[in-house]
């Protein structure tokens, strides 16, 4: 039996049975099948041990191989139950897994939902098994009995494919609590790419590139992300998370979000760390009070070696929320980068949360802006190795400049006319100013 289960992958509406006269009921095989046997196109349910556990090894034969549970050895009550938790490992390619059950008053009463394939760990499964309008339900309502249950592993048989590891299967009245595993590095999640769920909570792609997990060659661990590009790029692609990090209290303004990553670069590129403040947490949507800041570093094409790069945000705002993307880029001219087949791995993301800047003492001094308003190039005089940012009104960076000259001439003759705030770092001091683009 598992010590510790993972994070619920899904949670559906079914209705299931429930032990005679018991509101749980708990299969862990340790020491005993509990009636549960091999049957049709399931050629073995033995027990074993897997990653520590005591399980129930199930080897499939076909796409609907069968697990059943013996009415003789265990029997179960729907009125009582109403909750079906399930923990296993799937080594097989096998993605839908069917309840069936036959009742004494409407015949075979099934149900099925999705699971994942390949894990490389086990995962915990929860379904609330009694929805309103159910066939199983409406064999209950009728007074009928559930006489056999039947776990059905379908789709994608292949014959090389592994097992199906079953820690633990439990029938309950209330919901059971699953304690999650997911690992997080302040605002971002998963940030070794070592979770059991996997890139699950990352989003993009679109047909410009394809992300994947990947199991050798990685910085450290056994797991790091591939972003794989399938045509030229036209435009900037960004990896969404689907976590957005809530504080409260809220952190200060100008306090530094320091993020780090190791990346290996296929060609020279630019690779951009956006974080969003204050989002509503729906990726393309912006919130009312929603603010963005874009910070880019350049990485050496060379594969076969990690770099770490480190990007420091600086919100002019009090943050609430804190939402990471990444993405490759390119900053001015024609998209020369990246092209069709280039491929980037990423590993070992940090979240840190740095000291609050001063507005009295950390303020970068002798900067110069000019001419503003501007017409076609913007002259910034700061000290050598300043991070230049240029943002418009809805907080995106439209120009960003590392390691700037002491006096770094910027075109902005490609941008709108219109309002711009211009943002400088140098060893942890800012420099913000407002600039006209006529």
């Amino acid at each position: 039996m598992k010590t510790q289960l993972l994070k619920p992958i899904l949670t559906v509406a079914f209705v299931i049975l429930g032990f005679t006269n018991v509101s749980a009921q708990l299969f862990d095989f340790n020491s005993s099948k509990g009636g549960w046997n091999a049957e049709f196109q399931m050629a073995s349910a033995e027990l074993d041990s897997e990653d520590g556990n005591d399980v129930l090894k199930c080897l499939r034969t076909s796409n609907n191989a069968t697990l059943a549970l013996d009415p003789l050895v265990a029997t179960i009550d729907a009125k009582t139950v109403r909750w079906i938790r399930i923990v296993l490992k799937n080594t097989t390619a096998s993605t839908v897994l069917r309840i069936k059950a036959q009742s004494t008053a409407s015949g075979n009463n099934t149900a099925q939902f999705n699971i994942t394939a390949n894990d490389v760990a086990f995962k915990s499964y929860a379904f609330e098994l009694t929805s309103a309008g159910s066939a199983w339900q409406a064999a209950i309502d009728a007074g009928s009995t559930m006489e056999e249950v039947r776990l059905l592993f379908r789709a994608g048989y292949a014959a090389a494919e592994g097992n199906i590891f079953i820690d633990e299967i439990e029938f309950s009245a209330t919901e059971p609590i699953l304690p999650s595993t997911d690992t997080f590095s302040e605002y971002i999640q998963n940030p070794n790419f070592e979770d059991p769920d996997g890139i699950g909570f990352l989003s993009g792609g679109g047909g410009e590139y394809t992300l994947s997990l990947e199991t050798s060659g990685s910085q450290d661990g056994a797991n790091h992300l591939k972003l794989e590009y399938g045509m030229d790029a036209t435009k900037i692609n960004y990896v969404f998370s689907g976590f957005v990090k809530e504080y409260t209290p809220g952190l200060a303004v100008n306090t530094q979000l320091i993020s780090k990553m190791w990346v290996q670069a296929a060609v020279d590129a630019d690779v951009s760390i956006r974080l969003k403040y204050n989002d509503d947490g729906a990726p393309g949507n912006n919130g009312p009070d929603e603010k963005t800041e874009t910070k880019t570093v350049a990485v050496t094409g060379n594969p076969g070696v990690w770099q770490e790069l480190t990007f420091t945000h600086v919100p002019d705002v009090v943050v609430n929320k804190v939402n990471f993307w990444f993405a490759l880029e390119y900053l001015e001219g024609p998209p020369v980068f990246p092209a069709n087949g280039n491929v980037f791995l990423f590993d070992n993301m940090t979240g840190v949360i740095g000291a609050t800047l001063s507005t009295d003492k950390n303020t970068l001094e002798d900067v110069k802006v000019y001419p503003n308003p501007v017409r076609e190039t913007l002259s910034i005089k700061s000290p050598a190795g300043s991070d230049i940012s240029i943002y418009n009104v809805l907080g995106a960076t439209v120009k960003t400049i590392n390691k700037a000259n002491a006096l770094q001439k910027v075109s902005l003759a490609d941008l709108k006319s219109g309002l711009y705030f211009v943002k400088i770092i140098n060893e942890g001091k800012v420099f913000q100013s407002k600039i006209i683009k006529e």
